[in-house]
């Protein structure tokens, strides 16, 4: 699908023109992009609502889950089937076909009932999740909304779907790395039904292409997260004595931070004085820590934990060489681009990571950053060292990390793009209500 590449605003093309975002967690801390991209969407003028299956700390959306109450859901459900019938019952008929039958409908209901946490496959239940948008459907029928749109082609966009189906409003979704690679429900209806998807690598376009090349046609755009580069500057840099190695993000098993431990511990047997600093939390804490106590490799690596933005820039000021070995899970999970790297980059700070999925895209093997074609401790030990013995080395890399980041990574650049491309779909869709 084509789309303007100029920067310039477009005004808004529809009057009272507005789409509902759907999502699994908002704000979640581990997805700032996505907070960043709500913020900045909203900034430039698009009428955005979120809609979030749960509710983290501190949130702002309409809560799915937490606004349950079971005298309104059945209230909602014979509203609907009595002023909307045809849509209703159709919009039941796909749900039941495509339920989860390994997973019980009313267990389902009564964790949703109770606001108890539902688990990832509870979520992936179609049947469930018709029972729960309903009531969301009867309220965003109020709102007037011109689009449905989902952040993952996952739960949330399977909420999206039925609301659409229930709406008869176009649905579109932005599919980013697990959600694509590992078994999602009704995909590929997903993929068929999305007025238009966005993907935020050409990996991730390509996959899909080549696997579903004529579900998604030419409707796929590709548009990169970005990052505010005024608030990543970089600072002067001095020898450190241990050199600091620093990586970031959830600890789970596609970031490869047990290979960065074996690492790690492989320079320590070859007396190389360092200090590693991983920042981040998840369900891999206690197995990397266990490591870590077993090896006695409690003074040369600490996990923190989650940090605050601004404190993670920090960390990103007093490291030498930054460090992310990103593997394919067993399962086919996956990164696209972590925007750590960005980070880092944009920080002048050295990356060393994989080939795998789009990380090549960002970082160019050799010029501005370090890729291997395999998360291997050992080739990952010894490129470690050469970074680390080359203050020169750690500067060129640094500064053509900074450039590449500036060149395709600037989020000003890439939300101005995303803007313009949600007004023309919005423009079409409206031309298309004119037409009928």
């Amino acid at each position: 699908m084509k789309t303007d590449s100029s920067t310039e605003r477009l005004q808004t093309l529809q009057p009272g023109a507005r789409v509902a975002l759907f999502l699994n967690y908002f704000p979640a801390l581990s997805e700032r992009f996505i907070v960043n991209e709500v913020a900045g969407l909203l900034e430039r003028g698009l009428d955005l609502r979120p809609y979030a299956l749960s509710r983290p700390p501190a949130g702002r959306a309409f809560y799915i889950l937490p606004s349950l109450q079971a005298g309104k859901v059945i209230g909602a459900h014979l509203a609907w089937l009595f002023r909307h019938p045809v849509r209703y019952l159709r919009c039941w008929s796909f749900a039941r076909r495509r339920r989860t039958r390994s997973e019980s409908l009313l267990g389902s209901l009564w964790r949703a009932a109770h606001k108890q946490e539902l688990t990832k496959a509870q979520r992936q239940n179609v049947l469930l999740n018709f029972f729960l948008i309903v009531p969301v459907a009867r309220q965003m029928e109020e709102e007037g909304f011109s689009l449905i749109h989902a952040q993952y082609a996952d739960s949330a966009s399977s909420l999206a779907l039925l609301a659409s189906m229930l709406l008869e409003i176009p649905f579109s979704f932005t599919a980013h790395a697990y959600d694509i690679f590992t078994p999602q429900v009704i995909f590929e209806e997903k993929l068929k039904r999305a007025r238009f998807i966005v993907t935020c690598t050409r990996y991730n376009r390509d996959y899909l292409l080549q696997n579903y090349g004529e579900l998604v046609g030419d409707k796929i755009l590709v548009n990169y997260h970005g990052l505010d580069l005024t608030r990543l500057q970089p600072v002067a840099r001095t020898k450190q004595e241990p050199p600091v190695i620093l990586s970031v993000g959830r600890l789970v098993p596609k970031k490869g931070l047990g290979v960065l431990l074996h690492a790690c511990k492989i320079l320590h047997d070859q007396g190389v004085a360092f200090k590693c600093l991983i920042v981040g939390d998840g369900p891999e804490r206690p197995r990397l820590e266990m490591f870590i106590r077993l090896n006695h490799l409690m003074e040369q690596i600490e996990i923190t934990g989650y940090m605050a933005p601004s404190a993670v820039i920090e960390a990103y000021g007093g490291a030498s060489l930054f460090v992310l070995p990103c593997v394919v899970e067993e399962d086919g999970n996956r990164d696209g681009i972590p925007n750590v790297i960005a980070e880092a980059m944009a920080m002048e700070l050295p990356v060393i990571s994989t080939t795998i999925s789009g990380i090549p895209e960002l970082v160019e093997k050799g010029e501005s950053g370090l890729l291997l074609d395999e998360a291997e401790p050992k080739l990952l030990a010894q490129t470690m060292l050469e970074v680390l013995d080359s203050p020169q080395m750690q500067r060129r890399l640094g500064r053509a990390g900074r450039a590449r980041v500036a060149a395709i990574f600037d989020s000003r650049r890439n939300l101005d793009e995303l803007y313009n491309f949600f007004q023309l779909r919005l423009h079409e869709i409206a031309a298309g209500e004119r037409e009928a």
